[in-house]
């Protein structure tokens, strides 16, 4: 695949765990990629020898639980770095029960059950360096992808620079016109947002992350 990062399967890493494999919609590894993942629990982990240089660390893996929160210790080159938690707020969803989008689905049993989390390190690693995943509580891991992260991109000229923390983003956007740059950031969102025909850039996906925290449904522009 065309893609700017590297992806290691869990079920190709070394460590411990419980491979597992199902094309049962039921079972939770029938939605892995490959219906394939590794159920790790508590101390359990799986490390993989990075082929490329990279900064930026995404591991899709999921709890398990409905209303769980899947624990990932994250260690680099053998020094533990952060602790990233998978949550459900996006995932679990049952079909059935939303029949105005899902018409016809009779089964009621979960589907993305699945979530990502990422982190960017503050500088890039050479190939040959550890990566390790280690469950905190039951962890269904399915993958992890590393990638050499660009630098931030800066305002571009002629375009506003938004100052505030997310609450405001809307009333920000209707008292500026033009084109609008939002830093690097992370920035708590409330309600829909309309940005009209403008354009709004951030400094990357890395770097620049919007959290919608209730009523997003119908955002436009």
């Amino acid at each position: 695949y065309d893609a700017p990062y590297t992806r290691y399967e869990a079920e190709a890493g070394t460590g411990n765990g419980t491979i597992q494999s199902s094309y049962d919609q039921s079972n939770i590894a029938s939605e892995a990629s490959g219906r394939t993942c590794v159920r790790l629990n508590g101390g359990n982990s799986r490390e993989w020898t990075a082929s490329a240089k990279f900064r930026g660390i995404v591991v899709r893996a999921s709890s398990g639980t409905e209303g769980g929160t899947g624990k990932a210790k994250l260690y680099v080159g053998g020094n533990y770095v952060t602790t990233l938690l998978l949550e459900d707020s996006y995932g679990w969803k049952h079909m059935n029960d939303n029949p105005q989008n899902y018409n016809g689905i009779n089964n009621g049993g979960s589907r993305m059950r699945f979530q990502e989390a990422r982190y960017l390190l503050s500088s890039s690693q050479n190939a040959g360096t550890k990566i390790k995943i280690e469950a905190d509580g039951n962890l269904y891991l399915d993958f992890v992808e590393a990638e050499d992260v660009a630098d931030a991109i800066p305002c571009p000229s002629g375009y506003k620079q938004y100052t505030g923390n997310g609450s405001n983003l809307q009333q920000w956007l209707d008292s500026n016109g033009g084109n609008v740059y939002i830093p690097a950031g992370n920035y708590n969102v409330s309600g829909c947002i309309n940005v009209g025909s403008r354009i709004v850039q951030g400094a990357g996906m890395w770097y620049t992350n919007l959290k919608w925290n209730g009523g997003s449904t119908g955002n436009i522009g």
